[in-house]
């Protein structure tokens, strides 16, 4: 294993650990395509656990891992529902000759000031 993927399993493991001692559902940061099939496809981290990705959208690039216990019950499981996941809507206008801004200009805008 690289040192990256030593990192990401010793994170997903810590969620499968909390997510079983808890009883509840745990949630990874946004993966890459490389970290999710990572998980996916790691076998050790697959046992005695129900992993379940979501992006916010169907066939999104980046995905959110949720590590829940095999007994847990999802009564009419929705992702949306489900997730740590939240969709924003963003308006502004443009003055003059100012540039129009990026999905990059708007997403680091936010997490710029994330507190």
């Amino acid at each position: 294993m690289t040192p990256d993927e030593k990192n990401l399993f010793a994170r997903m493991e810590d969620l499968k650990k909390a997510a079983i001692k808890r009883d509840i559902p745990c949630f990874s940061d946004f993966l890459t395509p490389i970290e999710h099939s990572f998980v996916k496809n790691n076998r050790e981290l697959n046992q005695n656990i129900s992993i379940t990705f979501f992006g916010g959208y169907e066939d999104s690039e980046r995905t959110v891992a949720m590590l829940s216990p095999l007994n847990y019950d999802f009564n009419e499981f929705n992702p949306l529902d489900n997730f740590p996941i939240s969709a924003l809507a963003l308006n502004y206008k443009i003055k003059g000759d100012a540039k129009v801004l990026s999905h990059r200009d708007i997403l680091g805008a936010l997490i710029g000031t994330w507190p």
